[in-house]
């Protein structure tokens, strides 16, 4: 069943009211990984009864009635992905799939250094960004190796999944590789635009938004192909400028500001 208009609403509340929203490969036969069994378990201890929201990442949905739970003693004694054996569920009212909202939304910025990224990451996802995008620009001071980009890339998915469960988001969001700023333009999608002082307004066209290093754009960066969005007369951090961005595109998207 397909749901949109009116109805996503009263789907929005029902969301809302679950214990907890979990993400599964399969709806039909559903498990959970070891990390959301750790926090279904011992973090939220949910009673026979409790009603938690199931997805697939990808816009289908159904709640659940758990119908029994491992016992305390169990679970000390269990590895993590055998506490799936006492854990069973009932479907409630069958699988809804929502449709994705229109258009995509897509903000690449320069790589910060520290944990700032994960911010980034994770607010983007709650506002509701489908393409996150870290940016290798010349000013750019982290430089990771492939070992090390794999496990970060891990990392951010897993901070994704978690900011989806929380904002009750049903579309995990794209966390794509770290990439240059040439490669990134070669094959952005329509509407790109940069985020630069003394840009326009942002106007509905705009469907993504590139933010820079702190130190500025280097001159050549600045490709005059592309519009310039501005964001006030401030100097703004890489974290503080890209979760600004999607805040923006976001509430352009819903219709909740008016735009250019």
């Amino acid at each position: 069943m397909t749901q949109s208009g009116d109805a996503r609403h009263l789907l929005d509340e029902r969301l809302r009211r679950v214990d907890a929203l979990f993400f599964v490969d399969e709806l039909a036969a559903p498990r959970l990984c070891d990390d959301d069994l750790h926090h279904l378990l011992s973090v939220l201890r949910p009673r026979v009864g409790s009603v938690i929201g199931l997805s697939d990442g990808n816009g289908s949905w159904c709640t659940e009635r758990i119908t029994a739970l491992p016992t305390r003693q169990r679970r000390s004694s269990m590895r993590p992905s055998d506490t799936a054996q006492g854990l069973e569920f009932a479907q409630l009212d069958g699988v809804v799939t929502q449709t994705r909202e229109d258009p995509e939304l897509t903000v690449a910025f320069a790589m910060p250094k520290g944990d700032r990224m994960d911010l980034i990451v994770q607010k983007l996802t709650e506002i509701g960004i489908d393409n996150i995008v870290p940016l290798i620009t010349k000013r750019t001071v982290v430089r990771l190796d492939e070992r090390e980009g794999t496990r970060r890339r891990d990392r951010l998915n897993k901070i994704a999944r978690e900011a989806c469960s929380q904002a009750r988001r049903l579309f995990l969001p794209a966390i794509h590789e770290p990439q240059s700023l040439e490669q990134f333009l070669r094959g952005a999608p329509i509407g790109i635009a940069f985020a630069e002082p003394g840009g326009s307004s942002l106007g509905s066209e705009v469907r993504g938004l590139v933010v820079g290093p702190e130190g500025g754009w280097e001159p050549d960066e600045l490709s005059g192909e592309f519009p310039k969005v501005g964001f006030g007369s401030t100097v703004l951090r890489v974290e503080t400028a890209a979760i600004a961005a999607g805040a923006l595109l976001s509430a352009v998207r819903a219709n909740v500001v008016q735009h250019g």
